[in-house]
């Protein structure tokens, strides 16, 4: 297929901020899609720390915000250029660079009763991106589906219908990133933020262990889990909302862990305890939304939160506590999809879209009036 198709190259720094997702992708005119080569690349400990820092809610720093900007653009061209290099691409067979960048702000519509007031930040200026790569770089792809009154996300459920089409229409696809986000097709496409994936136990693990994560979700597995906290935490009226609906660390962060937990007195719990219990809170939301699922009974699993043994466990036990046989839960990789490189892809393919003058997404998943043209165009 390679010869009869175009090379697109995906980059996605997600909420987890652990590092940066590049993909190589081949899309004919017909859009059928060849993975090329993936990679991962760790951030530096302090642009980690800086873009973290950052993108809490207090964070207003103007020359902080522009540093940063900058910054990521030229780590995200150098990172490119070392993926292509290392996988012998020919940078001028690459037709362009789909950029996400590190989302710093996303107050989609209703968060304040206005939508007057909603808007999306995502940094990493692809100035610098096409500037340092000599490649067409497109990027900020989720205001124009604002401008339209959607929610600027999710973006990626109109990619997974194209690389499920080959699916039963029993098939969900579940992203386990800093915010989990499902994906499903019944009569129309339809997508929409969960809640909380991998952002509160990654943050918690931070805080108590000073480790990013909690690898397998072992620390987790040593708690117990406290059902009166967990209970108070799924009273969060987002999990109430219908889709279309779309959130973020602006709201599933330790401030709003600690302002729930008050009557429980976080801090003298056991911290175990704690993370055991907002692992649950992520398998209770996803477990619930896939029941409310029409049709549905396998699940495919991507990003990060797929490596977490415990949390898997968890969704699988939660979906099957009545039915012994209704769900299959697999990670990505069962179905030969690379979970880890999935939204860098899809990216790729919204790049591919944007130079084709196609749309980016419907409303039926974002709930914007009209569908929408994505990204802006940057030329080197």
């Amino acid at each position: 297929m390679r010869s009869q198709s175009r090379t697109f190259i995906g980059v996605m720094t997600g909420t987890s901020v652990d590092g940066l997702d590049i993909a190589a992708i081949g899309i004919d005119l017909d859009e059928k899609i060849e993975f090329i080569a993936s990679e991962t690349i760790a951030y530096p400990t302090d642009l980690r720390e800086n873009l973290l820092a950052l993108s809490q809610a207090e964070a207003t720093n103007i020359s902080s915000f522009g540093e940063l900007d900058a910054a990521l653009g030229r780590f995200i061209g150098i990172s490119v250029n070392s993926f292509l290099w290392k996988f012998n691409i020919n940078p001028k067979d690459v037709q362009a660079i789909g950029s996400h960048g590190q989302t710093i702000r996303h107050q989609p519509p209703d968060t304040r009763s206005n939508g007057e007031r909603s808007f999306t930040l995502q940094i990493g200026d692809p100035n610098q991106i096409a500037y340092i790569t000599k490649i067409i770089t497109i990027a900020d792809f989720r205001r124009m589906d604002m401008a339209a009154g959607g929610q600027g996300a999710p973006l990626v459920p109109l990619f997974h219908q194209n690389i499920l089409k080959k699916q039963s229409s029993d098939t969900a696809l579940v992203n386990i990133g800093g915010i989990a986000n499902i994906t499903y097709i019944e009569d129309t496409l339809l997508g929409y933020d969960i809640g909380p994936g991998n952002c509160l136990v990654d943050a918690w693990c931070q805080r108590k262990l000073n480790k990013p994560y909690d690898d397998k979700g072992h620390w987790a597995r040593t708690g117990k889990l406290n059902s009166r906290l967990l209970k108070r935490l799924l009273d969060e009226p987002y999990f109430c909302l219908e889709p279309p609906k779309s959130s973020g660390k602006e709201l599933f962060n330790l401030t709003w862990l600690t302002k729930n937990a008050i009557e429980y007195q976080l801090e003298k719990m056991s911290s175990q305890d704690v993370q055991r219990t907002l692992l649950e809170l992520t398998a209770v939301t996803i477990s619930k939304s896939v029941k409310n699922t029409p049709k549905v009974s396998n699940v495919i699993v991507c990003g990060g939160g797929r490596n977490n043994e415990f949390l898997m466990e968890r969704i699988s036990s939660l979906l099957n506590f009545e039915d012994k046989s209704g769900y299959v839960l697999e990670a990505s990789e069962h179905w030969g999809l690379d979970g880890d490189s999935l939204e860098a892809s899809a990216f790729a393919w919204l790049a591919f879209r944007r130079l084709n003058n196609l749309v980016g997404t419907v409303p039926s998943v974002t709930g914007a009036k009209k569908p929408s043209i994505l990204g802006a165009v940057y030329t080197p």
